[in-house]
């Protein structure tokens, strides 16, 4: 048989429950499938309707004391993106400590569910920097 050519014969038969109009493809989204608007969401077992979940995030503040070589500010901030950690802001400067080895100062504010205390574990291992310091607690926010 050729490709993209039918057997001659009668069309295959609509399945009951849809017209002919309406067949949908292996895995494609059915008109009562909700729309994905990024939200995570939760099923109630009784009615299969989406919840969005409320969920509460902290705010947290570090201070980083980076080498002062190219791409450190880069490697960290990629890592805090990674690891589920949502940038609302950064400040870099450079400074020096009694004249002596220059380094850069960083200070960074973040969102997220999961622990500062995690993220700062994760930064401390980069090569690149040499102090984490956590400046206030989290403040909870409820979104």
């Amino acid at each position: 048989m050729v490709a993209g050519r039918r057997r001659p014969g009668p069309a295959p038969a609509a399945r009951a429950h849809r017209p002919d109009g309406k067949r949908l493809a292996a895995g494609a989204a059915g008109p009562g499938q909700p729309q994905d608007d990024g939200e995570p969401l939760i099923m109630s077992t009784a009615t299969a309707t989406p919840i969005a979940a409320a969920a509460a995030t902290d705010i947290h503040q570090l201070d980083l004391r980076l080498r002062a070589v190219e791409g450190a500010v880069v490697r960290a901030l990629g890592l805090i993106e990674r690891r589920g950690f949502r940038l609302l802001a950064c400040e870099v400067a450079d400074a020096c400590e009694d004249g002596q080895a220059r380094f850069q100062a960083m200070s960074v504010r973040v969102r997220s569910d999961r622990p500062a205390e995690l993220l700062k574990r994760q930064l401390e291992r980069l090569y690149d920097v040499l102090q984490v310091e956590m400046k206030q607690p989290g403040v909870t926010h409820h979104a």
